[in-house]
C-alpha cells in the first residue's frame, strides 16, 4: 500500500468514522483548503474542524465507506458511500420528521505535502443526497424560443 493511501484510509477511519476531531492534526496542513460541489469552502484546519463538528452534529451516525482508492505521489483520488440520519439542520436543510436515513456518493481529490492533506475538492452527489433527505431539486422548464 502506497504512503499516500494509508494516510487516507486512517484519516477516513479515525477522524470520520469514528469523529476523532482531535487527529485533525494529524491529517491536515494548517492551511488547508477544501471546496465542495455546493461552492462552500474552507481555509484552514481549524475552519474544517469545526465545519466537521457541524456534519457530525447534523449526521451523528454517519459512516463512510471507502470503494475505490488510487494514488500517485503527493494525489490521492477515492470514492466514497456515506449514510447515515440527518437529525438537525445542515447548510440550511431542516431534517426531515421523522428523521431520513441517507446513502449516497462523494469523489475526493486530494493533494499532500509532507504527509499532510492540503487541498480537497470533494464532488457529492447532492441530487441523490436530497432526494433521500425529501428536498429533491426542481430544475427549472428550459424557455424555448419560438
Amino acid at each position: 500500500m502506497k504512503k499516500e493511501e494509508a494516510i487516507i484510509q486512517a484519516y477516513v477511519g479515525e477522524v470520520i468514522n469514528r469523529k476523532q476531531l482531535n487527529l485533525i492534526d494529524q491529517y491536515f496542513a494548517e492551511e488547508c483548503y477544501l471546496r465542495t460541489t455546493t461552492g462552500r469552502e474552507v481555509r484552514g484546519r481549524e475552519s474544517f474542524r469545526q465545519a466537521l463538528q457541524g456534519v457530525f452534529t447534523a449526521f451523528p451516525d454517519l459512516y463512510v465507506t471507502i470503494d475505490e482508492l488510487v494514488a500517485v505521489e503527493g494525489q490521492v483520488a477515492y470514492r466514497i458511500t456515506a449514510q447515515g440520519t440527518q437529525q438537525t439542520d445542515f447548510e440550511s436543510i431542516a431534517p426531515s420528521q421523522p428523521p431520513t436515513s441517507f446513502r449516497f456518493s462523494e469523489a475526493f481529490f486530494v493533494k499532500l505535502e509532507a504527509d499532510k492533506i492540503t487541498d480537497v475538492w470533494i464532488l457529492m452527489d447532492m441530487h441523490s443526497l436530497l432526494n433521500q433527505l425529501n428536498r429533491p431539486i426542481v430544475l427549472a422548464e428550459p424557455v424555448l424560443e419560438q
